[in-house]
């Protein structure tokens, strides 16, 4: 790694040095001497504000730039926030009990009473190894930064998420994330400082990869939990960042190979490594206590209310308030609501299994890999749950799919599922559901792979409806135009077009 990094430096200074020597750029630098004796020493890395701080100053402007970008997007309420919400809600298809205790352990590595048993057995540590300007950078960047951060709170004054889709209760504002800021100001600082010490190549790669994923974790934890919005954590991660290559600059990326060899020596004797060891061990052991013994106040999820309409009602009430559409992620308008089912989930899912439908499988890690492998092979996998869709911001509840002769998870029958706030007089709900035929599979427009699907999502809404009805289970069948005549997409790319009618169905 090292001999490759020795030749592309020799393969770049070669072309600069090329590049000086042509006829038409010396004439340059002679008619703009001080503009070039400028950039000369703003690019000669061992000048005392030479290529590194270049460097650093320009990724502290792409940062600063990306923060900026998504503060402007927040207050002038831009699509972004309509992702927001979406993936909070997407994301609480995959909780279960297991997974919330480990993220919630991974959201207390963030919070302010671990930070600060962690900075002054760091800085001791630091002290002890005689530096002092590293324990002095690592208070100023996790407290300083903390001071900012609140007080872009304060300014900003953004709600937390609503608390029906939290885990837990965070009592300050939510723009931007502190965790997210301090997974670099703290944790990204002590990954800079180990990267500095280590000696071999394969060392500092272990310990990029080990101090970012810390960092990502931290700010998923955010998220998952429901206290933050995505935007929140992408702008508290890009102010970090900025904070982080700042605290770097000014400890001085320049110095002399000599003296870091030095540092690297000391730091690696057999006493160093031990009590950084016992360190890190006390540290942790701390953070884990004080996750067991100072539990979060948790929510309970509000029972959702209801609305009770009358036969009479139906159709023409059921949208008055409520989106005609499902949506994509960023809020876009995409397949009309063309099936409408009243019945109870045991009826709805007995009679989808009489019409030859299966219900698929929860969308998880596991069955999104089985998913992937089954559709990469070519393989069955009657059950494969599919890509969420959305309506009136919620993932749908559930789905059904019927696989096709083919036997194969790239095609199949495949029907989206939501709850809706309506009741009949008798406690019967209604749901909502949009049906299309996937008949391969390819790529999304964010390049993921999904299911291209067939554009005349009026015959498989048809077809749903006979098979029903041929189940015997249908009490009446009735037509009634939701929308317009409509030419759209959905959120893959995939082409769809319909007549704007739907079926509202009673089922025995």
């Amino acid at each position: 790694m090292r001999r490759l990094f020795q030749i592309v430096k020799s393969i770049f200074f070669s072309a600069g040095r090329g590049v000086a020597h042509d006829a038409e750029v010396r004439r340059m630098i002679e008619k703009h001497p001080r503009l070039f004796y400028f950039v000369k020493k703003r690019l000669t890395p061992d000048e005392r504000f030479g290529l590194y701080t270049t460097i650093g100053v320009a990724f502290i402007i792409v940062f600063l730039f990306f923060f900026f970008n998504v503060l402007l997007d927040v207050i002038g309420r831009e699509a972004i926030t309509q992702v927001d919400v979406r993936i909070i809600n997407v994301l609480q298809i995959f909780r279960n009990n297991t997974f919330n205790q480990a993220i919630l352990f991974i959201t207390y590595l963030g919070r302010a009473q671990v930070l600060a048993v962690g900075v002054i057995l760091f800085g001791i540590f630091f002290l002890w190894r005689k530096y002092g300007e590293y324990a002095l950078a690592l208070f100023l960047s996790v407290v300083g930064g903390e001071v900012v951060v609140w007080l872009f709170k304060i300014i900003i004054h953004r709600p937390r998420p609503v608390l029906a889709n939290a885990l837990m209760i965070e009592p300050s504002y939510s723009f931007p994330s502190g965790h997210a800021f301090v997974a670099f100001s703290f944790y990204g600082l002590l990954t800079y400082f180990v990267f500095r010490w280590a000696r071999r190549w394969y060392t500092k790669c272990i310990t990029i990869a080990v101090g970012l994923c810390v960092i990502a974790a931290i700010g998923f934890s955010r998220i998952y939990l429901g206290v933050h919005w995505p935007s929140d954590v992408l702008a508290g991660s890009a102010f970090g960042a900025a904070w982080l290559t700042g605290s770097v600059m000014l400890l001085g990326l320049r110095r002399q190979q000599s003296v870091a060899e030095h540092e690297a020596a000391r730091y690696s004797s057999a006493s160093g490594i031990a009590f950084s060891c016992l360190v890190s061990v006390v540290w942790l052991s701390f953070a884990f206590f004080y996750f067991q013994n100072h539990p979060f106040q948790t929510i309970t999820t509000p029972t959702a209310s209801t609305i009770t309409l009358t036969t009479q009602e139906l159709p023409a009430a059921l949208f008055a308030n409520l989106p005609k559409t499902s949506e994509d992620i960023a809020g876009t308008p995409m397949e009309p609501i063309h099936l409408v089912v009243v019945a109870a989930q045991a009826e709805l899912t007995e009679t989808f299994a009489k019409a030859g439908f299966l219900r698929t499988d929860n969308l998880n890690l596991t069955t999104l890999w089985r998913a992937f492998e089954a559709a990469l092979l070519n393989h069955s996998y009657p059950q494969a749950p599919g890509t969420p869709t959305f309506w009136d911001t919620q993932p749908n509840d559930f789905a059904f799919e019927q696989p096709t002769a083919n036997n194969s998870v790239r095609e199949r029958h495949h029907i989206h599922f939501w709850h809706t706030p309506f009741t009949l007089p008798d406690g019967r709900p209604i749901w909502f559901a949009t049906a299309h035929f996937d008949k391969t599979t390819g790529f999304s427009q964010s390049f993921l792979p999904t299911h291209v699907i067939d554009p005349a999502i009026d015959v498989e809404r048809d077809t749903v409806r006979d098979e029903l009805v041929a189940s015997g289970n249908v009490a009446s069948v009735s037509a009634f135009k939701i929308v317009p005549p409509t030419l759209g997409k959905n959120q893959a790319g995939s082409p769809f077009f319909t007549d704007g009618g739907a079926y509202l169905i009673f089922l025995k």
